[in-house]
């Protein structure tokens, strides 16, 4: 039985293909995804085969939760990666998607033009607008995309999130219930974000942020863990030398309306991409609520209400400045990462990172549907040295198995 295993992508750019078998999009996005898959390769070398997880964290924690903490960061990091390549994959099918369908668009309009019809009014050229299947499919696929590319930039922030816990040592609990909401909260608790009301904040402006908090979460002040903590989350910080302002933001919150809220009705404009619904630029209203309360220039009524520019674009550019912000904020997470190594001691990996080491639950009863695959018999079960790696480290195959299970 062979198959791909889980690190086919990040091998793809981790220096298995040459530059010439790389597609567009995989191009673009080089500069994070060769950052990452950089950090994976490394993380998988520093593995302990035989007390797992880490060498440097053997003082910290029990050898189970060493194991399963370490395996959370290495499947983030490959994560981080994969959700990052969905996202430009997602965006350039738009493009290719929205390019049909700007020339059937094109085509269909053209013959009204050339028609010998005395009548060639709006109504003409509406109803000239294709609505066949083939139209239908392909506004249902840039429609998918959009969504996609969104989702899996969401993707990249949360399992970034749980690499920057990770690595930073920071004491919140059950890394995998990780999210991007964790990371504002450690900055605050750094002192590097205040939260006080503007009002406040007016008033108190001789008083610096609380950089004196002292937590469970973060290190104590004016020592090196604290240093190391604060220069990471720095980073993080600092998304807007990434991209346009608020990109970020807009980006998380188109992402949580999509996911989460009813489809706002679709406003379709004709653009270099053809007749295209554009997007909001306040995702977290309804389309009555941007009507009414968005800021309208008299001769732009629409452009508070969507963002005037083609989709593909938008997209495009989102996974542009992810890509800067991404490869910023790993240069930051593998300096901190040899800094705790070099000085093992410096921040003490939680344990509270991971509670217990047996899984929730008890084991699923989902059958599937149809047949039963059965393997070939005599065949095995291939996958890269990489994964065999891990389960050597997590100790699954040898006689410390069933301690597992302790």
């Amino acid at each position: 039985m062979t198959g791909r295993d889980a690190n086919d992508d990040a091998h793809t750019l981790g220096g298995m293909a040459t530059e010439d078998d790389l597609e567009e999009y995989e191009k673009r996005i080089q500069l994070a995804t060769v950052a990452t898959d950089a950090f994976a390769a490394q993380l998988f070398e520093e593995l302990d085969t035989k007390n797992g997880g880490f060498w440097w964290w053997k003082d910290h924690l029990d050898w189970k939760r060493r194991v399963l903490i370490a395996d959370y960061l290495i499947a983030s990091v490959h994560g981080v990666s994969a959700a990052l390549m969905g996202a430009c994959l997602a965006a350039d099918e738009y493009r290719a998607n929205a390019a049909a369908d700007g020339s059937a668009l094109h085509e269909a309009l053209e013959g009204v033009r050339t028609s010998t019809a005395q009548s060639k009014g709006i109504h003409e050229f509406a109803a000239a607008v294709p609505r066949d299947s083939a139209a239908r499919r392909r506004g249902r696929m840039m429609t998918f995309s959009a969504e996609h590319c969104l989702f899996h930039l969401g993707q990249v922030l949360d399992r970034l999130a749980a690499v920057i816990v990770i690595v930073g040592g920071f004491g919140r609990e059950d890394i995998t219930g990780a999210s991007w909401n964790w990371i504002n909260g450690l900055a605050v608790e750094l002192g590097l974000v205040d939260t006080r009301p503007a009002a406040k904040l007016k008033k108190d402006k001789r008083k610096p942020a609380s950089k004196l908090v002292t937590t469970e979460l973060v290190q104590p002040p004016a020592s090196p863990g604290r240093d190391a903590q604060t220069t990471l989350i720095e980073a993080v910080l600092s998304a807007a030398d990434h991209g346009p302002e608020e990109w970020l933001k807009w980006t998380r919150e188109t992402r949580n309306a999509m996911a989460h809220r009813p489809p706002i009705r679709v406003l379709n404009s004709v653009t270099s991409d053809g007749l295209t619904g554009l997007l909001f630029r306040n995702p977290r209203w309804t389309d009555i609520q941007a009507l009414a309360f968005a800021e309208q220039p008299a001769d732009e009524p629409m452009s508070g209400v969507l963002l005037l520019k083609s989709n593909a674009d938008v997209l495009d550019g989102l996974c542009d400045s992810m890509n800067s912000y991404l490869s910023a904020i790993m240069r930051s997470v593998s300096e901190c990462w040899s800094t705790r190594k070099a000085h093992p001691m410096l921040i003490i990996q939680p344990a509270a990172q991971w509670p217990n080491h047996k899984p929730p639950g008890f084991p699923s009863r989902f059958p599937g549907y149809g047949d039963d695959a059965k393997p070939v018999e005599g065949s095995v079960v291939l996958t890269h040295p990489n994964e065999g790696r891990r389960w050597q480290s997590a100790r699954v195959f040898d006689h410390m198995k069933h301690q597992w299970r302790e």
